[in-house]
């Protein structure tokens, strides 16, 4: 490797080293439950949700309480199960698509790392608004087969 570029390197770890401690972090909200999730989207004005999920977890009736907890609340929910190993550009673009065909306000992704990628590459799509690159859509995620993360979208990119 060239010198000048060692030195960089150290340079530039270096001083996110110092930085770290001092830069400013959200601590994640750990929901303890379905109703914690659907009182958060509630409390921050989400009036319609997409659930982001594969057939598999949907046929298993996994996403039920989560749905019926939505309709209590008065949320309107839209159900993208067609999430396969591994999403592709296109199979993100087909969740975008319904989500703004249903005028969604929010993401809801529930199941293991596909689901999880194809919501985080929704929110990119979203909000860089250009079209992504060909290819798959793994994002880095470890997420077991029962996790879910809640991305609430509507201030910040769409203007219903």
């Amino acid at each position: 490797m060239n010198t000048f570029k060692k030195i960089y390197c150290r340079v530039f770890q270096t001083v996110f080293k110092v930085a770290l401690p001092i830069l400013p972090y959200r601590e994640p909200e750990i929901m303890h439950s379905v109703g914690e999730s659907v009182l958060l989207m509630k409390d921050k004005g989400a009036k319609s949700v997409l659930v982001v999920t594969d057939a598999s977890i949907r046929k298993l009736g996994l996403t039920k309480d989560l749905e019926e907890g939505l309709k209590e609340a008065g949320i309107r929910c839209t159900v993208y199960d067609e999430v396969v190993p591994n999403p592709t550009i296109d199979n993100v673009e087909s969740a975008v698509k319904l989500f703004k065909e249903n005028r969604c306000q929010a993401i809801f992704a529930l199941g293991g790392g596909s689901a999880m990628d194809c919501a985080k590459g929704m929110w990119l799509f979203c909000s860089t608004k250009e079209r992504l690159p060909r290819g798959s859509m793994n994002l880095g995620s470890s997420m077991s087969l029962t996790s879910s993360i809640v991305i609430l979208l509507s201030k910040f990119i769409f203007d219903y």
